[in-house]
């Protein structure tokens, strides 16, 4: 037998310190849709309960453990329409926001 065959055997053999790197990515790139998730459902359910609020506002009261998570779930909620931004900052949940929140999370 090639000694390079039996190299490259024994490398796709080997566990690979890789691997559980892009496991546990994939974790936390999971875990994080769920935050961001939960943090536009939450979003949606305030503005349709409490009615219009700032944006600053909406940032500042979700804003958890000094993480940026709440201002990619707003802009990812103002770029499929479920909120509407005005233009000195008010922002109101839409009827594809309503639905969206009818749906579920």
């Amino acid at each position: 037998m090639d000694l390079c065959y039996e190299r490259a055997c024994a490398l796709v053999n080997e566990p690979v310190g890789g691997a559980m790197a892009i496991q546990t990515s994939i974790s936390e790139n999971e875990q994080n849709w769920v935050i961001r998730r939960e943090l536009q459902h939450a979003v949606l359910l305030y503005l349709a309960e409490n009615g219009s609020a700032k944006w600053g506002a909406l940032y500042s009261h979700f804003y958890q453990e000094k993480t940026d998570e709440i201002g990619s779930a707003l802009q990812h909620l103002a770029q499929w329409n479920h909120i509407a931004v005005d233009l000195d900052g008010a922002t109101n949940i839409t009827a594809s926001g309503m639905g969206q929140l009818k749906n579920g999370k």
